[in-house]
């Protein structure tokens, strides 16, 4: 009798064990996806913003960065001088995409024509005062990811003076 109260204790002691390390595994399976989950979100809506603030300084110069709409899309123009030529970078989202095209100043470009380069879920710009832009990124889940950027070049045509500073 006592051989038989010995072996169900130890069974009942497996039994939580097992049962005990099962849950543990469903917990630490679910934390994994919401960690990948919250990866996954944070990368759609960081790397397009990073990637925007990277082109915006590059091209940082008097009158060469703007926002304008296109078909409907706003779309950021980085402008540049190479070898004499002018360029323009246009950044936008279009069908679910970062796209991007390098194109000579004034050719006529529709927005199919660029790269998409990522999957962007929703991109809103708009220039706002004082050489302010500010850039709104979404991810699949709805969650946004803000930023306003200050140029620091000036505007076209204005200059700036110290008068009376030393």
């Amino acid at each position: 009798m006592k051989a038989t109260s010995n072996i169900l204790f130890i069974l009942g002691l497996l039994l939580v064990f097992v049962v005990s390390a099962f849950m543990l595994v469903l917990i630490g399976a679910d934390a994994y996806k919401k960690i990948a989950r919250d990866m996954e979100s944070n990368f759609e809506r960081r790397t397009p913003i990073s990637y925007i603030t990277a082109k915006i300084r590059g091209a940082d110069q008097k009158g060469q960065v703007m926002i304008v709409s296109k078909e409907g899309y706003d779309v950021l123009v980085l402008g540049q001088t190479l070898d004499g030529v002018e360029y323009e970078t246009w950044i936008y989202a279009y069908e679910g995409q970062l796209y991007e095209a390098f194109i000579e100043k004034g050719t006529p470009i529709a927005l199919a024509d660029g790269m998409g380069m990522i999957e962007v879920q929703g991109l809103k710009m708009e220039e706002q005062k004082d050489r302010l832009l500010r850039f709104e990124a979404m991810d699949h889940l709805g969650k946004t990811l803000e930023l306003v950027i200050s140029l620091r070049s000036e505007p076209k045509g204005v200059s700036v003076s110290s008068k009376g500073e030393s």
